[in-house]
């Protein structure tokens, strides 16, 4: 089963995108994981939180998932501020999990659960 993905170019301007998906989802656990990025002009202004509290609104409510995942760089801050902003729970940091222009990088992994 997938759940939509948004292209990012839809969303393009000048330096300024934004781009939302969900990965597919584990029909056995119902389980998904969401990406995001957004260009340098549009950060601050709380776009990327808002943009991901709605698609945590579609996953659970709509889809029934039971959790959605989220990775992002260990020095990306403002990423990881957006996740654990939103409730998410730091479950660790995979070392070396991601390439990334030619190097290896850490991901800090995050958690949403469904609320009992």
């Amino acid at each position: 089963m997938y759940a939509p993905c948004y292209d990012s170019t839809r969303f393009a301007t000048e330096n300024q995108y934004c781009c939302n998906l969900f990965f597919p989802i584990d029909p056995h656990i119902r389980s998904t994981e969401v990406g995001y990025w957004l260009g340098q002009g549009a950060t601050g202004r709380g776009l990327m939180t808002r943009a991901l509290k709605a698609m945590l609104h579609y996953a659970f409510d709509l889809l029934h998932v039971n959790r959605v995942g989220l990775q992002a760089d260990v020095r990306n801050s403002r990423s990881r501020a957006v996740a654990e902003r939103l409730g998410f729970t730091f479950e660790g940091v995979r070392r070396k999990s991601w390439e990334h222009e030619g190097q290896l990088i850490d991901m800090a992994g995050h958690l949403f659960s469904a609320r009992a």
